[in-house]
């Protein structure tokens, strides 16, 4: 196979996101298998039928995938901060309680505050995330950002600082 690189991660949560799934795998039927290769990091989901996948990667070689990827498909979870650290605009499908892919909605608010704030590809449709996949393949580059978000803001290290001195005056 040919074309940019796709890490597609459903998370370690035990509920099924076949959603997910099935819409990567329309997407491959509709486009071919040639225009892009993806990776499916299933978890609890069922395995795709057109696509290489794996249970689980360990950290290390997750990490490694990220890297090499030209973009990357999540959930709304904690994938979403790797994933910015290490240079991505993650493409975000959140998942929603009342299909059964989570108990509350935390994904679907989180993936959209981001968002607003041009953190994240919010890929809330089958028709947006096809339209994210399909910017990724006639550019690559796309989904991946200058640089690593890779450390604190200001303000966080202003108030890691003062915990410092809080408890260096205090010992």
């Amino acid at each position: 196979m040919t074309g940019p690189l796709i890490l597609v991660t459903l998370g370690t949560d035990h509920h099924p996101f076949d959603r997910l799934v099935a819409w990567i795998e329309r997407w491959v039927d509709l486009r071919g298998v040639g225009c892009a290769r993806f990776l499916i990091q299933t978890g609890a989901t069922r395995p795709p039928r057109v696509t290489p996948w794996r249970d689980y990667l360990p950290p290390g070689e997750f990490e490694s995938v990220v890297d090499r990827a030209a973009a990357v498909v999540t959930h709304g979870g904690s994938t979403v901060v790797q994933c910015r650290r290490r240079g991505h605009v993650p493409i975000v499908v959140p998942r929603r309680p009342e299909l059964g892919e989570h108990v509350d909605d935390h994904q679907v608010r989180l993936a959209k505050m981001l968002a607003e704030r041009g953190q994240v590809w919010l890929a809330d449709s089958e028709d947006r995330l096809h339209t994210a996949i399909d910017l990724c393949v006639q550019d690559p580059m796309t989904f991946r950002t200058a640089g690593a978000d890779d450390g604190p803001t200001p303000a966080v290290e202003r108030f890691e600082e003062a915990v410092r001195r809080l408890f260096q005056t205090n010992s």
